[in-house]
């Protein structure tokens, strides 16, 4: 049970550390990389 919390909790940690990254990445780039790192980064946490 505890390990799985934690193996939780990290998968968010890594969520939430890619999030602050594209929102950064937005800022930098134009909005259509953005979106499509997004999508990758998602596909790769969700499994």
């Amino acid at each position: 049970m505890q390990v799985e919390l934690s193996r939780a909790h990290g998968r968010m940690q890594m969520i939430a550390e890619a999030e602050m990254v594209i929102a950064t990445d937005k800022l930098l780039r134009p909005r259509g990389y953005a979106a499509v790192i997004h999508a990758s980064l998602r596909g790769v946490l969700a499994e």
